[in-house]
């Protein structure tokens, strides 16, 4: 078994890598070709979060992840994650890796095929809601397929969060615009593109504010009393999630309870887009909302392909059990 730390997989894998095992991924999810058993999430009320359970069996990939939120965390990771991959033929254990910035990846990834599939290819403007590693590696993702983003607007609660990852990502990306969003209104609705991370229970903006036309990602909420998008926006929406259990998050739950979101309205599933099975957008003023809530077959297709890169590239402490 070997066994991989943070930094070490951020070398393994690219963006462009992620975002190509991801779009095989929800494909093999759509056709049933994966089998992903329902997760498993328990509460931790003391810390305002809970740890899910996630195993999976996706082509050569087969294991568990283990994620946390918490969201009080200071010094380490408010998502802090682990993967348990076993050999498929044998049952031996055959990796363990921390999938703190893995699942980030993966979810911005998914995020990255979903607005390939949907953003107006001439976006110029990203919002960002939330300044963690998700928020950064989204970034990075949308700039990868949309390089026609020249303005990125970073909002956060904590303004110097916002602030250090302008800096940041700034050094990296010389040729965009980093500024902090203060004004939300006019934020939004010049906005060609919305990414949504965090872990609000209340909407991140409220109201009609979202121009015709545009894309959001929502990636943050994922439990009935989480809501990141108003039920204004979700209502007029063309909607694709990445897994039916997407429904279960207050973006929806909270407009279904109130009588004024029909959830037979969800286009469907991101893998039937892919497949061209399924059409989102019909015309250029629609706002198109992809919901994603992760699902296990990222998580496996993904630690499976770091794993083989690692192999071959004699990367991990191996450790024999």
């Amino acid at each position: 078994m070997i066994i991989l730390n943070e930094e070490q997989i951020k070398n393994l894998i690219t963006i462009e890598e992620a975002i190509e095992v991801n779009r095989d991924s929800f494909v093999q999810q759509a056709t049933g070709s994966a089998i992903v058993p329902d997760r498993i999430s328990i509460p931790v009320p003391s810390q305002e979060g809970a740890t899910l359970f996630k195993p999976c069996k996706i082509g050569g990939g087969l294991g568990l992840k283990v994620v946390s939120v918490r969201p009080n965390n200071t010094d380490f990771s408010t998502v802090p994650g682990y993967i348990f991959l076993v050999d498929d033929e044998t049952g031996k254990a055959k990796a363990f890796m921390d999938a703190t910035y893995l699942t980030a990846l993966r979810t911005a990834a998914g995020s990255a095929v979903a607005t390939d599939l949907l953003s107006s290819p001439s976006s110029s403007h990203l919002l960002v809601f939330g300044a963690g590693l998700q928020a950064q590696v989204h970034i990075e993702a949308m700039l990868h397929v949309r390089p026609s983003i020249k303005f990125v607007g970073i909002w956060n609660r904590t303004e110097k969060r916002a602030l250090d990852l302008c800096s940041s990502l700034s050094l990296k990306y010389p040729e965009v615009k980093f500024k902090i969003a203060t004004n939300t209104a006019s934020d939004v609705s010049s906005a060609d593109i919305i990414v949504t991370a965090t872990n609000a229970t209340k909407p991140v903006f409220e109201g009609d504010l979202v121009k015709a036309g545009a894309h959001i990602n929502g990636i943050g909420s994922f439990l009935p009393n989480m809501q990141e998008i108003n039920s204004e926006t979700v209502k007029k929406a063309r909607i694709v999630v990445d897994t039916p259990l997407a429904t279960e998050c207050g973006d929806f739950v909270v407009p279904h309870q109130l009588s004024s979101f029909d959830l037979n309205t969800i286009c469907g599933q991101l893998g039937d887009l892919i497949q061209g099975k399924i059409k989102v957008r019909n015309t250029d003023q629609d706002v198109t909302f992809f919901k994603s809530v992760g699902t296990a077959v990222q998580d496996i297709s993904t630690a499976h392909l770091i794993f083989q890169n690692a192999k071959r590239k004699g990367v991990g402490l191996s450790v024999d059990m």
